[in-house]
Parts: structure tokens; C-alpha cells; sequence
């Protein structure tokens, strides 16, 4: 990037939502290599060279509310996940319309009532298991890509034939914090959602 360059942000909580201490030093680190700092809906320009205090104070007050409103929004999708998780493993409900793409969510008005087999897939998917018994995953996937006319690929073929959704089983996450993604837990319903693969099968 050429020196004077400018970097521009819609905000400022587009730059960061670090810490107040961490993104400071970052916006700092963006200065030293001698890039401009735009914030569109601010109209502010912030030119490389030296900053005094009036100038830099705004820019602290500004990570730091950027900080606190990621936390806020994150303590609340925890907690709302959390309440999700409870119903699941209590009732066996569905909370989101984001399933495999072996399966859809039935709704009468606005509940979501069940999870349907979408049978074309799934049809698919039992037939990849069954001749990955006797032949390589390329072969497998051919043979199954000219009895249907599909596309399978070996590695969506790896990943379904470790994936448990396919016998009813759903692992509940978390948000890691060190790992910065969703983490499974020990937490595992069973029977959760419809049985595509036959158990027997699924474990040879």
C-alpha cells in the first residue's frame, strides 16, 4: 500500500472492536506505517504524522464504546443461545431455520414444528454409504455422480462420513473466546434430528 494512502472506515467500530488498550495500539500501528485514517460517517480525516491530544481523544472514546457495544451484543447472543440450547436439550426444539442441507424446517405460521428428510439428498447421501464399503472415496463419488446426476466431491464425501447429524445427533457449541469460533461441548442430543444413515452403517 502506498505510503499516504488512506484507509477508510464507515466507522470506527469498522476498524476494531478490541480492547481499548489493544486498539489503540492498533490504530497507532496503521499511522506509523504512514496511512491516513478515514471515517466516512464522521467526515474525519486523520493525516499520518503527529497527534496531539485533542485529536486523539475523540479516537479513545470511540474504540472504547466500540469495545463495549461488541461485548454487549456478544453477552447478549450468549444469552440468548443459552436460553436455545436449554429449550433443545428440554424439548427437543428447533431454533433456527439453518440446518444441513439434507433437511428443512417445517412451519405452521411462525413455530417451527419439525425437521423434514429431503428425500433426493438423502438418497444420495445413503448411497455413498453404502458403496464407500466396497470402493475408494473417487470411485464411491463417481459411481453415485452417474446413477443421479450429481456433483459429490471426495471431500464432501470425507466430511459426511464423520458427520452424526446424519444418525440424529446434534453437539451443542459454545463461543470460545481463546479459540475466537464456536467449540463443540460434551453436551450431545441424540435422536435430535431425523435418522438419514442407518446407525449400523454409519459406524462400519
Amino acid at each position: 500500500i502506498p505510503k499516504d494512502s488512506i484507509l477508510l472506515f464507515e466507522d470506527i467500530d469498522r476498524m476494531t472492536r478490541m480492547g481499548l488498550s489493544d486498539a489503540l495500539d492498533f490504530f497507532l500501528e496503521i499511522r506509523r506505517a504512514g496511512l491516513q485514517i478515514g471515517i466516512a460517517n464522521k467526515l474525519q480525516l486523520f493525516k499520518s504524522g503527529p497527534l496531539d491530544m485533542s485529536d486523539l481523544l475523540p479516537v479513545i472514546v470511540e474504540l472504547d464504546r466500540a469495545n463495549k457495544e461488541s461485548e454487549r451484543k456478544s453477552d447478549f447472543a450468549q444469552r440468548g443461545w443459552k436460553k436455545n440450547h436449554t429449550a433443545m436439550e428440554e424439548t427437543g426444539a428447533i431454533v433456527t431455520d439453518k440446518v444441513a442441507n439434507w433437511l428443512r424446517v417445517e412451519r405452521v405460521g411462525d413455530v417451527r414444528t419439525k425437521f423434514v428428510e429431503i428425500e433426493p439428498i438423502a438418497d444420495q447421501i445413503r448411497a455413498l454409504f453404502v458403496l464407500a464399503l466396497q470402493y475408494g472415496l473417487s470411485e464411491t463419488c463417481r459411481r453415485v455422480n452417474t446413477q443421479f446426476g450429481s456433483s459429490w466431491k471426495i471431500h464432501q464425501l470425507q466430511y459426511l462420513l464423520k458427520n452424526r447429524r446424519l444418525i440424529g445427533e446434534h453437539t451443542i457449541t459454545n463461543f470460545s473466546e481463546a479459540a475466537g469460533k464456536n467449540m463443540p461441548t460434551d453436551r450431545v442430543l441424540t435422536d435430535y434430528y431425523p435418522l438419514i444413515v442407518d446407525k449400523n452403517l454409519f459406524a462400519e
